[in-house]
């Protein structure tokens, strides 16, 4: 579990409808319902399955600029609307892009200085508003209502600066660019260079231990069984996630499988000493399902699974499992 603090937070409006930016000249007032709904957006943000991390020299102007705003509260006001307006400049030019606050919040995350850039787009939902028509009469008529995303919603765009690191991670959403949706908060202003996630380096651990598993039918039981409990021991057990680990364990009858397994997920980025965090809870970890020919889908523990507690397996004639 990752401890977050949040310290202080700045707040910058982008009109984007009205093509101006708005600045604050003041810290938000963090009474006891700000800091719930902030501290929730920061859980969100830590959590999230898409945060990324991309490469960047130390010399990268968001760094530099959130170093010097965690210094200096001077500088936290000049270079946060520095950083509003050149990301304003870039999002004014995107199809459908809505209006904008842009949140500089000072966080501290398992002890370690960060400058979380929260970009929160509005929410346009219908409403009704009571106008005095021409007549003096009173009517109701549907209209559109613009307001920030709740503290449940999910976190579309975020820049998370660890400062003592120089680590720089992302939140991207697509828009719609050239025709197409596409991302632009890397590609267009921070130009860095993407480092593969978390769920990245997993899905290859999946896919090279099963492509494995099919050449060498090493393993009595599936691939993705075998996965899952290797995973939750990991968890359980307070262990190092590391993908490599769990390909060597998993082919350690068979020490040519084993090296090729490594050796493929080493070529698509996966290397030994690579560590995860994992987003899915013990449970979901720790169940599997089975589908029949039926389409009956039989859900049951991996544990149960593997020791073939309420469960049997016979492989038939024609290599079809009942």
């Amino acid at each position: 579990d990752k401890t977050i603090v949040l310290n202080r937070v700045l707040m910058h409006m982008m009109d984007i409808e009205h093509h101006q930016v708005l600045f604050s000249d003041g810290f938000v007032d963090l009474n006891p319902t700000s800091l719930e709904y902030y501290d929730k957006k920061l859980e969100k943000i830590f959590y999230h399955p898409q945060l990324k991390e991309i490469e960047l020299g130390n010399f990268a102007s968001i760094i530099l600029r959130s170093k010097q705003m965690l210094e200096d509260d001077e500088k936290y006001f000049e270079h946060s609307k520095i950083i509003t307006r050149e990301w304003f400049e870039i999002a004014a030019l995107i199809q459908d892009m809505p209006n904008a606050n842009l949140l500089f919040m000072d966080t501290r995350v398992n002890g370690e200085d960060y400058m979380v850039i929260l970009k929160l787009n509005y929410k346009i939902a219908p409403c009704m508003v009571q106008e005095v028509d021409e007549e003096g009469h009173e009517v109701m008529r549907i209209s559109q209502r613009q307001s920030v995303p709740s503290k449940s919603q999910n976190v579309e765009e975020a820049i998370c600066v660890n400062t003592e690191t120089n680590q720089v991670f992302i939140i991207e959403k697509k828009f719609m660019i050239d025709g197409k949706m596409d991302y632009y908060l890397n590609a267009q202003y921070l130009k860095g260079e993407p480092k593969m996630t978390d769920k990245e380096k997993i899905r290859i651990m999946e896919k090279s231990i099963q492509k494995v598993d099919r050449q060498y039918r090493i393993n009595e039981f599936e691939p993705s069984v075998l996965i899952k409990q290797a995973l939750t021991d990991c968890v359980v057990e307070n262990k190092e996630v590391k993908p490599a680990e769990i390909a060597a364990k998993i082919f350690e009858r068979d020490y040519g499988a084993q090296e090729e397994c490594l050796e493929m997920m080493a070529d698509l980025g996966v290397g030994e000493e690579d560590v995860v965090e994992l987003t899915d809870s013990v449970e979901k970890m720790a169940r599997c399902k089975l589908v029949t020919d039926t389409d009956i889908e039989v859900i049951l523990s991996v544990d149960d699974y593997l020791s073939q507690n309420h469960v049997r397996k016979v492989v038939n004639e024609d290599g079809s499992i009942s």
